[in-house]
């Protein structure tokens, strides 16, 4: 029976304490000791008003941001587009450098035939112009003779 005693009146005093804290912080009345406990309290409440009014702006800022975040499915969505257009890229590329080196391939033909024939129009020239000096070599030999 005495420890029930005790432990109630332990309680009550647990209950005092806890009124007389709640009444300090609430109403700033009471005796805090001279130690400056609720100055104390008042000071780092304050401070926590303050960081909490910074969280809340900087959640916003994020927030904000974050709605101009792209989501996996924008992600896989745009990797997909980019592979699309480069396959068609490479596709068109392909296309096109094959028609090019076929165009190259019937112009040097063209430019080969060009110049088998002026090759063998200069040929039969200098071959006149050989004989024809010949022609006259021998002549003027036979007419100095």
């Amino acid at each position: 029976m005495a420890e029930n005693v005790a432990h109630i009146s332990r309680f009550r005093k647990k209950k005092e304490n806890a009124y007389n804290v709640s009444n300090n912080q609430v109403t700033g009345s009471g005796n805090d000791g001279g130690d400056g406990m609720n100055d104390d309290l008042e000071r780092r409440v304050s401070c926590l008003e303050s960081d909490v009014t910074e969280i809340k702006n900087n959640l916003i800022t994020l927030t904000t941001r974050s709605e101009s975040f792209a989501t996996k499915s924008d992600v896989l969505e745009i990797r997909e587009g980019l592979r699309l257009e480069m396959a068609e890229s490479r596709q068109s590329l392909k296309s096109e450098m094959a028609d090019l080196r076929q165009s190259l391939k019937v112009e040097m033909a063209e430019h080969r035939t060009e110049l088998q024939k002026s090759f063998a129009n200069q040929t039969w020239l200098l071959t006149g112009i050989v004989l024809s000096a010949m022609a006259v070599l021998v002549a003027v030999v036979t007419v100095i003779k």
